[in-house]
């Protein structure tokens, strides 16, 4: 039998859903993110290890270097390889043990929550609302994504920290232009986070009005009174209702989110195509080396810090 776990009447932020993982799988809670701040970490150490390669190359060919700088990088590039080969494997297996993990207590804990309300709150349309929102996939929904997207947030700045390091050497007032993006991304991603979870709140009484018609219209309990009554069709046009009205809300907020995500990722670009020509001068004059040049220029094209923020604080 699974330990209890305990969720005492307060009101939970999302750091609770850290806290929750952790009571309920610590070690596969804290492997889960290791791994991804680990991997966080290295990003920046890989792309300078790549630079330093693609010039060994260069003195290699252009200046009869020795070729031994070039087999140390690449062997440093294969460990770094191999770790995110390892890291994909047993981030996927602590992904699994928490989902299991959370199956096991925090479901129970919220089927025990459930059955000690009280009778009269049972009536009240709010309270089902709250609970097809809290109570619909607890293991694989709202609580884990919460602390994957911390964990996936956390990373992301990690990342963000050690490239702009690495671009503070070339061009000091780089990183304060992307700072100053970065900032507004965030604002804006909060906005949006909140709306869509917003939006949520709104469809609780569209989804528990299509769990109740789907029972009706699928369950053998309710099958005689709608061949009885003929009633089939009209239960069906109810449920089409609510199930457009969800849907409209949802898509209407979507779009929203994704005007805003795509704008800030346009002005994203246009910002990393200035940023690299900012750093022609340095490499005309050596202070940034080809190698540095080519690993920022793929390194912040494929970056996108518009769209990474708004992705990690959006609700699931």
């Amino acid at each position: 039998m699974p330990s209890i776990l305990h969720l005492h009447p307060r009101r939970y932020t999302i750091f609770d859903s850290i806290a929750i993982a952790f009571r309920c799988a610590p070690i596969a809670a804290f492997f889960y993110g290791f791994f991804d701040l680990a991997w966080a970490t290295l990003t920046p150490i890989s792309m300078l290890v790549a630079a330093r390669l693609i010039d060994a190359v260069v003195n290699t060919v252009s200046k009869s270097a020795p070729v031994d700088a070039v087999y140390r990088y690449l062997g440093l590039l294969a460990g770094i390889t191999a770790f995110g080969w390892l890291r994909s494997a047993l981030h996927n297996l602590a992904d699994l043990r928490l989902v299991l993990a959370l199956r096991a207590h925090y479901r129970t804990a919220l089927t025990e929550k459930r059955t000690c309300l009280e009778y009269a709150l049972l009536e009240q349309p709010d309270t089902w609302d709250l609970i097809q929102r809290v109570a619909a996939n607890p293991e694989g929904g709202r609580l884990k994504a919460t602390y994957y997207h911390l964990v996936d947030l956390t990373a992301f700045v990690l990342k963000i920290v050690g490239l702009l390091a690495l671009l503070a050497a070339a061009v000091w007032w780089a990183p304060l232009v992307v700072f100053a993006i970065g900032g507004f991304a965030l604002v804006i991603g909060v906005r949006g986070g909140k709306a869509l979870y917003q939006v949520e709140r709104q469809v609780a009484e569209h989804d528990r009005r299509l769990d109740y018609f789907s029972s009706v219209l699928l369950g053998r309990d309710a099958a005689a009174e709608r061949t009885l009554f003929g009633s089939t069709n009209m239960v069906t046009g109810m449920w089409r209702k609510s199930f457009n009205a969800a849907l409209g809300v949802r898509l209407s907020a979507r779009m929203r989110w994704y005007i805003n995500s795509y704008t800030g990722n346009l002005t994203n670009q246009a910002i990393w195509v200035l940023l690299m020509l900012a750093l022609l001068p340095s490499l005309q004059t050596g202070a940034v080396s080809i190698g540095l040049f080519i690993a920022l220029t793929q390194a912040f094209t494929r970056f996108d810090i518009v769209w990474g923020f708004m992705d990690t604080c959006r609700p699931s």
